[in-house]
């Protein structure tokens, strides 16, 4: 925390017990989890993830069974996605891609755009604003965790 209170993404991730990796990360590396039904997050954050590699949709390509989306049926967790419609780092479609994805299965979402902004906000009043969305969502999720 703070002086003011406010949470940092460090304090986040100590407080709920997090992996600070991406949910787009998780799923990628763990997959083989998802599929056996061994790794399912509670909830989620995802931070201007990639959540398809390559253009292609054939569920047999390489890049695409590397890509989150290919999870994307099994995928129950409620998430919180941040992006900035602006990145130059990873396409603000990946995010408007997997909206449309979870709406299709019926998702629990928050969506959070920052209008005319980089990858990695460069405001701090941002950074802000979407830690403290952080902590309320995940608390929605997964409750209150008694400070240590």
């Amino acid at each position: 925390m703070k002086k003011d209170g406010s949470p940092t993404f460090r304090s986040l991730s100590e407080r709920f017990q997090l992996n600070i990796a991406p949910i787009s990360c998780v799923f990628q590396y763990r997959r083989d989890l998802v599929e056996i039904g061994l790794c399912l997050p509670a909830a989620g954050v995802d931070l201007a993830g990639v959540h398809l590699y390559g253009s292609s949709l054939d569920p047999e390509d390489v890049s695409y069974k590397s890509s989150a989306i290919s999870a994307i049926d099994k995928w129950k967790s409620p998430v919180l996605l941040i992006h900035g419609d602006d990145d130059r780092n990873v396409a603000f479609q990946q995010t408007t891609g997997l909206v449309q994805l979870l709406r299709q299965r019926d998702v629990y979402f928050e969506l959070i755009v920052f209008p005319d902004d980089t990858h990695e906000t460069l405001l701090h009043k941002r950074w802000l604003y979407a830690f403290g969305r952080m902590d309320t969502f995940l608390k929605k999720f997964l409750g209150e965790i008694p400070e240590r």
